[in-house]
C-alpha cells in the first residue's frame, strides 16, 4: 500500500500481492523427492503413497525428516494419498516432456 504524504495512515493505492509457492521450499528439500534422488517421478509417488499408508495404519511412514517435508506436497502437515496424486501427475507431465511444468501446478 501507498500512504498519502500528508497523512502516513491514510491509504491512497491499493495493490493485490500473490505469494507463490517454490519447487524448492525454505528447508532446501525438492518438494515431491521423497527418496533424495533429485529428481520427482513416480518412484517418489510410490514410495510417498506406502508411507500414507503406514501411517494411515499407525505405523512410522519409514521416512525421515528430510523426506517427509518432500513428501508433504501440498503443506497440509501430513502425508497423504493427495500428495502421492500430485507427484504422479508432475512426473507424468515431465516424462511426456511438457517444458513449462512446476510443481504447484499439480497441488
Amino acid at each position: 500500500r501507498e500512504t498519502d504524504p500528508q497523512d502516513p495512515f491514510t491509504c491512497t493505492h491499493t495493490f493485490l500481492v500473490t505469494p507463490t509457492l517454490d519447487v524448492l521450499d525454505i528447508t532446501g528439500v525438492l518438494l515431491g523427492d521423497a527418496d533424495g534422488s533429485g529428481t520427482v517421478n513416480a518412484n517418489d509417488a510410490s514410495g510417498i503413497l506406502m508411507a500414507a499408508a503406514r501411517i494411515g495404519a499407525k505405523r512410522d511412514s519409514g521416512l525421515d525428516d528430510q523426506a517427509m517435508l518432500a513428501a508433504d506436497v501440498n503443506g497440509s502437515g501430513t502425508v497423504n494419498a493427495n500428495d502421492a496424486v500430485s507427484v504422479l501427475q508432475y512426473a507424468a507431465a515431465v516424462g511426456a516432456r511438457h517444458t513449462d511444468v512446476r510443481m504447484e501446478d499439480y497441488i
